[in-house]
């Protein structure tokens, strides 16, 4: 899947191309009188992803029809139902909006998401290391996604690069995707291609997942999730994941004893902050109890993060050269432009002034003002804007503790008042608060002044298929 606007497919399925070329028998039949399916887009373990139209309202979605064998053991009609009720009651507007659940006259049981716009995170890091500014923005949104799943008691168990999905700005909105789907299998066992499956649907990948979540006895619970995060921020960071091996038990006993390659040594041109290095090695501890303790734990420490400080790289390490002719094109205008000021400066210093007629001046009490002599004067040295004295800027977020950061510096948390050098050159103040929408304002330090900033919440009320509760809360 290109960065371009594409349509939804469901994480860890291939694109089927015989379904895309009209093969499916299912597309263009209409479920339950309400779903027309449009398109295959995909096809995985755990059944076909097509694109569909509501046509009581006229609005495309994303349809899955689930295999009907993975619902054939005893409870797992009832199980899935409970998993896709759960999943839509995250309230987060980073999780995929799950609208809808059903099972057709036909036996063919269906959970129907919202269509995104976008891209997987899978197809972004193909691009190359991200910034680690932007590790950090992307890395906040998929743990207040787990923030919101771990609330209703639901651990994902898959995140991955292909279950995190990115909408383009601005703001750029991540979502996670297919909360809860993988509990509805029973036991489990390896496949050839490296997956894990049960009853031939796939569970997870052992490159994202974290050592307990292979051994029988292990308790796999929200810091479980925690590590997978961990090897996702790895690679957006480096470009590649921290242990790679031939076989899948391979694989997890990397995961169970080897120590991953820090991300700053494996990438030291990146210029990746030391704490935020360290968050990641953290998140990456073998025993559960030595990472964090909740998403909202490790979220407040990636948002302390300083990443100005550590003079943090581009977008992209693949465009820098881009940015070369241009540094070459605008150094040769600032000489050129600088030779010819110098130039004329000095031919104006060399020619010669005539000396005035003094005997015309003695015999008039005043001289005349087209008489006087013409002086070149020196010139004046030019004032630096960003030299003089102080102003103070105060920034009044509506969200009482939104943290505020002045070109990527810390500045605390709101209301807070900055002090700055007085200067012509703007500066980018930046308010962010959790369940709400990131404000970036521009402005220039050459005045005190009041920024109040107003920050929308992300609001998506939860929706409930038929349980009046979770069934994962505890009473």
């Amino acid at each position: 899947m290109s960065r371009g606007t594409r349509r939804l497919r469901s994480p860890g399925e291939a694109p089927d191309a015989g379904a895309a070329a009209g093969r499916d028998p299912l597309v263009g039949q209409r479920l339950e009188g309400r779903y027309t399916l449009l398109e295959a887009i995909g096809r995985g373990g755990m059944g076909q992803v097509y694109l569909a139209r509501h046509e009581l309202i006229g609005k495309e979605v994303v349809l899955k029809v689930l295999r009907p064998e993975l619902l054939g053991v005893e409870g797992g009609l009832e199980r899935f139902r409970r998993e896709a009720q759960a999943a839509a009651g995250i309230d987060s507007p980073h999780v995929v909006n799950v609208t809808d659940f059903g099972v057709d006259p036909r036996g063919r049981a269906y959970v129907v998401m919202e269509h995104l716009r976008g891209c997987t995170l899978r197809s972004a890091i193909r691009e190359g290391p991200v910034a680690p500014s932007l590790v950090i923005e992307r890395s906040c949104q998929i743990l207040l996604a787990l923030e919101a799943a771990h609330r209703q008691g639901v651990v994902h168990r898959d995140i991955k690069p292909e279950n995190i999905f990115v909408s383009p700005g601005p703001p750029e909105v991540v979502k996670v995707l297919d909360f809860g789907l993988a509990k509805i299998i029973g036991p489990v066992e390896w496949t050839e291609g490296g997956g894990l499956t049960a009853s031939g649907a796939v569970m997870g990948t052992p490159h994202y997942m974290a050592p307990e979540q292979a051994d029988d006895n292990g308790d796999v619970g929200p810091r479980s999730d925690l590590y997978s995060v961990g090897i996702v921020m790895y690679e957006m960071l480096t470009g590649r994941r921290p242990f790679e091996a031939s076989s899948p038990l391979a694989m997890l006993l990397k995961h169970r004893e080897e120590t991953p390659v820090a991300p700053a040594r494996r990438r030291p041109k990146l210029k990746i902050p030391a704490a935020l290095d360290a968050l990641v090695i953290r998140a990456l501890s073998k025993r559960p109890e030595d990472r964090f303790d909740s998403a909202a734990e490790m979220r407040q420490a990636l948002d302390a993060v300083d990443v100005a400080a550590a003079g943090a790289a581009g977008p992209s390490l693949r465009r820098r050269w881009l940015l070369w002719p241009v540094a070459g094109a605008v150094l040769t205008a600032v000489v050129a432009t600088t030779a010819i000021v110098l130039l004329g400066d000095r031919q104006a210093a060399q020619a010669p002034v005539a000396a005035p007629d003094m005997s015309l001046v003695k015999a008039s009490p005043v001289a005349p003002p087209d008489m006087s002599p013409v002086k070149i004067a020196p010139p004046r040295p030019t004032a630096r804007p960003d030299l003089g004295d102080w102003v103070v800027i105060a920034v009044r977020p509506s969200v009482a503790g939104a943290r505020v950061t002045v070109d990527g510096r810390p500045a605390g948390a709101g209301p807070v008042r900055v002090r700055l050098q007085r200067s012509n050159r703007p500066v980018i103040v930046k308010v962010r608060a959790a369940e709400h929408r990131t404000v970036q304002r521009t402005i220039v330090p050459d005045r005190d002044l009041t920024l109040p900033v107003r920050l929308e919440p992300l609001f998506r009320p939860a929706r409930r298929l038929g349980l009046e509760h979770s069934p994962y809360k505890k009473p």
